[in-house]
């Protein structure tokens, strides 16, 4: 009878050491996952940030160039 409980209380022992690694397994995983994520999110921040940097300077110029372009014309109809 002692036996089995010292088997059992074994096989106790067992299981929840089984259930710790697996645990800690899942929570290292997690932890990948998470600073894989970090990873991307800042790329995409990173990316972002200078298209919209990009976009800025190229609306800028565009709305410069529109204008000169009609500060010309009006020049030119002023001449006429």
């Amino acid at each position: 009878m002692a036996n089995q409980k010292i088997a059992l209380a074994e096989q106790g022992v067992n299981l929840t050491k089984s259930d710790v690694i697996r645990s800690v397994r899942f929570a290292y995983e997690q932890l990948l996952y998470a600073n894989a994520k970090l990873k991307l999110l800042s790329q995409l921040d990173s990316f972002y940030t200078d298209f919209a940097s990009y976009a800025n300077k190229n609306l800028r110029l565009e709305k410069a160039t529109h204008l000169k372009t009609f500060q010309h014309r009006q020049n030119q109809n002023n001449c006429n």
